[in-house]
């Protein structure tokens, strides 16, 4: 019997500062975003169509962690 264990997602450090006290911040009628909590850089703000808060968090931690290459 195997047991699959889900993948937790971590944000990646904040790309200005580097600190990695990083964490969501509910926006406003459940959107999120991720902000940094040394220097306040804001990631881009999600809301998922479904309006399901877990979805809006995932969304907008894809976005925080998406860098140009």
């Amino acid at each position: 019997m195997s047991v699959t264990k889900k993948r937790v997602r971590k944000p990646k450090p904040c790309p200005f500062c580097g600190s990695d006290q990083v964490r969501s911040q509910y926006y406003e009628m459940g959107s999120y975003n991720y902000i940094c909590k040394k220097c306040c850089a804001k990631g881009p703000v999600f809301m998922a169509k479904s309006g399901d808060d877990a979805a809006s968090i995932k969304g907008a931690l894809t976005r925080w962690n998406r860098r140009a290459n």
